[in-house]
């Protein structure tokens, strides 16, 4: 059964890192350039948690070549080789000392794809100095980090721009049902980092790729610009697929269907839906019944799903956000609600254990960073339509 839903049209949005990072933006076309890193990652592994202040530099040159260790992976395309430099910090938890450090190539599809500007993550060793002191929490290593890069390129391949996006890199969707349609990439300010041509109704990060959900539930893996698709499955002949949230813990995907309000859990290297949770529509004398789901997050420290819904069809402000144990699907009832705003897409924060909220009040979208409990610790508006998916990448703060 076809949902009828507002006109409003959607947009999904993906907030992949929040830094406090410094930019740098070239004055001229170069191979390489420097630009320096000050920067918070959390490190989770088992019983061992940390919240890590980076600072260093990296250098990121961009290469033609075809042989040795950049392989360019189709005909005009090119390499940018990303390598930390002097990349040191502490933990804010355990006040541990730690160094980064290590090289990621990234292969840049050929202009006019993605010539102009590319946002990508890359991925580097983490360690804590001295070694020795990981055995205390049982472990002999760490698990690495990963940082988001932007970059512009001219028709030559050269650098004219390279930043770590200050405040992180976002990607906005747009509910098409088909092409054309553009999925873009900013920095949290709304200045464009880089554009992919595709449908896109939930995005969500599982560390290293993309995936791209369009209404229908088709279901694209990709590099993390986005440009590159690396796998594909097919999804249904009606739309009712929303946003989506990647669960660390199991390694699955999780994806809203709007209404009835359910949750799908799907197997990452299948595409399949493995089971599908039913969650509660209110009850009659709820204001938003019957409910319809919207925005997915998922934190691995609870092992929570938390979920936005509003009033099906979404036609009328206000919006809820509920809280459902990911192990068993259980209710763990409502955390907050508004009557002043539709609540869309959802991205927990690790770092401040909080949750990054998209709200529309008819007019524009408000990015939100908040508490728990509904709080609001800040928050920025921008133009263009409702935004119905938000995900923050794990390992970032949203400040």
């Amino acid at each position: 059964m076809q949902i009828h839903r507002t006109q409003i049209h959607r947009t999904v949005l993906l907030l992949t890192m929040a830094f406090a990072a410094i930019s740098l933006k070239a004055q001229v076309a170069t191979a390489q350039v420097n630009i320096p890193i000050r920067t918070t990652v959390t490190v989770n592994s088992g019983r061992f948690f940390d919240r890590v202040v980076l600072s260093g530099s990296m250098n990121l040159t961009a290469q033609n070549n075809s042989t040795g260790p950049c392989q360019v992976q189709q005909p005009g395309g090119l390499c940018v080789i990303s390598t930390l430099v002097d990349v040191w910090g502490w933990g804010l938890e355990t006040g541990i000392s730690y160094r980064a450090d290590g090289t990621s190539i990234f292969s840049v599809p050929p202009s006019p794809v993605a010539r102009g500007g590319i946002t990508f993550t890359a991925s580097y060793r983490l360690d804590a100095d001295p070694r020795d002191i990981l055995t205390y929490w049982g472990l002999t290593e760490l698990p690495g980090i990963k940082l988001p890069i932007a970059v512009g390129l001219n028709s030559n391949g050269q650098l004219t721009s390279a930043s770590m996006p200050s405040g992180g890199v976002l990607w906005l969707g747009n509910n098409s049902f088909g092409l054309p349609a553009t999925a873009t990439a900013t920095d949290s300010s709304g200045s464009m980092l880089g554009t992919v041509t595709a449908p896109v109704s939930g995005i969500a990060f599982d560390g290293t790729n993309l995936w791209f959900s369009d209404p229908f539930g088709n279901l694209t893996k990709r590099t993390p610009d986005g440009n590159t698709v690396l796998d594909s499955f097919p999804g249904a002949k009606l739309p009712n697929n929303e946003d989506m949230a990647w669960d660390s813990k199991r390694e699955r995907l999780w994806r809203a269907e709007f209404f009835p309000p359910a949750l799908e859990r799907i197997n990452p290297a299948t595409g399949t839906v493995e089971t599908t949770i039913p969650l509660p529509a209110g009850s009659v004398t709820d204001p938003l019944y019957p409910r319809a789901a919207v925005g997915v997050a998922y934190n691995a420290e609870s092992d929570r799903i938390y979920v936005s819904f509003c009033k099906v069809g979404c036609g009328t402000l206000g919006g809820v956000v509920a809280a459902f144990d990911a192990g068993t699907g259980a209710a763990l009832g409502d955390l907050f609600s508004t009557s002043a705003y539709l609540v869309g897409g959802l991205a927990f924060d690790p770092i401040a254990g909080n949750l990054c909220v998209s709200l529309w009040n008819g007019f524009n979208p408000v990015i939100a960073n908040m508490t728990l409990k509904g709080a609001v610790n800040s928050s920025f508006s921008r133009g263009g339509p409702f935004v119905d998916g938000l995900e923050l990448l794990e390992g970032a703060s949203m400040q």
